[in-house]
């Protein structure tokens, strides 16, 4: 029950860059990103390389 809290407080806290970013890699599944950081915060995805197993 406490992990729910703890969980659903940083989700509280979590900016719509954050939100957007952790949608972006859920989405891809496999493969790498390059996120660019200013201030703390993510502002931009300069690269993605999604992969797929075969």
């Amino acid at each position: 029950m406490e992990a729910l809290r703890k969980q659903e407080n940083l989700q509280s806290k979590m900016t719509e860059k954050e939100k957007k970013l952790i949608n972006l890699i859920r989405k891809i599944g496999h493969g790498e990103i390059k996120v660019i950081i200013q201030d703390s915060c993510p502002i931009r995805v300069e690269e993605f390389k999604k992969s797929i197993k075969l």
